[in-house]
């Protein structure tokens, strides 16, 4: 069974789980994969916490991480990008392993042979450099857009946690990502992908992640 700490936002869990559901294309309900969502809408803003320097977050991440292993989850995934600067703090909390959604996305990006990415993310996830600390890794390269666009691609995410989901934040993403000049654009915020789609040149580490997971899954039953 696979454990998946959400809430973060309820939204994104909801379709990351969606996700699964499609790309899992299975014939019954019994061969779907088990999955133990705990999606908690209370756990504290990530990119507050961050710019905070607190715990708040950590503390909820390791709490939801530790109940999932007790209700015998075997993996545990989390689909928010932000939350991944407390991957190793989940991952030494347990005894069971967390599959990182941004070390899968990396993964994906170096295999379809691309060189360079940009990146549209929370200003937490830029600030901690989850992303870009893994790059000699992959021998990637990373652009991110101007301070003025991290401002509006923000503000847009926050629109989107309240529910406005209006065509213009659709709009002002498409005009950011053509500014990029990178081989993909990685949407590095679980939101994003409420109201732009996945392509070959966008990437969602929510579908990549759900994929991981069937591919994981069917190769192990």
């Amino acid at each position: 069974m696979i454990g998946i700490i959400g809430g973060m936002g309820p939204m994104a869990t909801i379709k990351f789980c969606k996700e699964i559901l499609k790309l899992s294309n299975v014939c019954k309900d019994q061969n779907n994969i088990p999955l133990l969502i705990y999606n908690d809408p209370r756990i504290p803003d990530r990119t507050e916490s961050i710019f905070n320097n607190d715990n708040k977050v950590k503390k909820y991440l390791v709490d939801i991480a530790k109940k999932l292993e007790k209700n015998k989850c075997n993996q545990i995934v989390m689909p928010c990008n932000t939350a991944h600067y407390w991957a190793n703090d989940i991952q030494k909390s347990v005894n069971i392993p967390f599959i990182n959604m941004i070390d899968e996305t990396m993964v994906h990006i170096k295999n379809k042979n691309y060189k360079s990415f940009g990146l549209l993310s929370t200003k937490g996830t830029i600030e901690t450099k989850i992303y870009e600390n893994n790059l000699s890794k992959y021998n990637l390269e990373i652009k991110y857009p101007n301070n003025e666009d991290i401002n509006k691609i923000s503000s847009i995410i926050y629109s989107i946690k309240s529910n406005d989901t209006d065509k213009k934040h659709t709009c002002e993403l498409i005009r950011i990502i053509s500014k990029m000049n990178t081989d993909c654009v990685v949407l590095g915020c679980t939101e994003l992908p409420l109201i732009l789609k996945k392509s070959n040149y966008i990437i969602d580490p929510m579908n990549v992640l759900a994929s991981t997971i069937v591919k994981t899954y069917k190769e192990n039953i």
